[in-house]
């Protein structure tokens, strides 16, 4: 759904795919930051395809119980073997899918390739180690819209998390013009980042080289169809974001820029009733640690 001021419209709701992890680790650790963070419920998806690893009833009680401890609304449901049914509900609804950890490849592969296919469903690909959103990649490649860049600045400022922007290029007259527009959103949004930009034949490995240099969580990228990450990477959007989930989470942004409105960790807002921390995510970790120790 797009807003009138050209923005996609703001997220109903997270929905994760669970995978043999949760509540500790995996998807549900992710997906659970990404709801506290958003306001927004959290419904989770059991797959019954045979090949998915299995979520007992025990693992499905403990996500509910931490997400109330939190004050977020859960919520799950069972979907057939080869559906992707839960992106599509409620109908016409924009939401967040929480996917990877640790979801066999091939599952993940068609899930990834459902979500880049609706404009609603933002895919967030995670690893199988959880960690909080502190530092995001944003990749700005092939002439990146401004309504991308600036979403990706407008999460990192609301998450109180740093960011780094990598521009690349196959030219360094490409490369620095696209730098300065990535400069100019972020400027626009008040948000602070350092920005680099490589000019190489191997642009697929800087990413990973770099990512890892500024110690980034995460990896925000532009979510299209373009022929560009095949030219450079050689390789398709969705075989270059399971690569990368690997090692990061990576959130795929729609073009026309989300229209979010997040709980910021900056002034405490969103604590849930309790909590001591004034950070809501450092509560999530702590408890997601002692749920791991048990």
């Amino acid at each position: 759904m797009i807003c009138e001021n050209g923005n996609v419209g703001l997220p109903r709701q997270v929905t994760v795919w669970l995978d043999e992890l949760a509540p500790a680790r995996g998807t549900f650790a992710h997906a659970l930051e990404w709801a506290a963070l958003l306001n927004l419920r959290l419904h989770g998806v059991i797959s019954t395809e045979q090949r998915m690893p299995s979520v007992d009833a025990e693992a499905i009680a403990a996500c509910k119980a931490i997400c109330g401890r939190f004050n977020v609304a859960w919520s799950c449901s069972y979907e057939a073997a080869g559906s992707a049914h839960a992106m599509d509900e409620p109908p016409r609804a924009n939401q967040l899918c929480v996917l990877g950890g640790a979801i066999p490849m091939p599952q993940q592969r068609r899930l990834v390739r459902e979500a880049l296919a609706r404009t609603h469903a933002g895919p967030l690909v995670c690893p199988r180690a959880w960690g909080t959103l502190r530092r995001a990649l944003v990749i700005n490649a092939g002439n990146a819209s401004q309504r991308f860049l600036s979403s990706a600045a407008r999460i990192c400022c609301e998450a109180a998390a740093q960011s780094s922007v990598l521009t690349l290029a196959s030219s360094e007259e490409d490369a620095m013009c696209g730098q300065e527009q990535a400069i100019r959103a972020f400027a626009d949004e008040r948000v602070k980042a350092d920005f680099q930009y490589v000019v190489c034949d191997n642009l697929r490995t800087a990413v990973m080289v770099i990512g890892r240099w500024r110690r980034c969580s995460h990896v925000f990228m532009e979510k299209k169809t373009d022929p560009w990450f095949r030219r450079w990477l050689g390789t398709d959007l969705i075989e270059y974001i399971l690569e990368l989930s690997e090692t990061f989470a990576v959130l795929a942004i729609p073009s026309a820029g989300f229209s979010w409105e997040v709980t910021s960790r900056a002034d405490g807002a969103g604590v849930p009733a309790g909590i001591e921390s004034t950070d809501p995510m450092e509560s999530i970790s702590e408890n997601l640690r002692h749920t791991s120790a048990r």
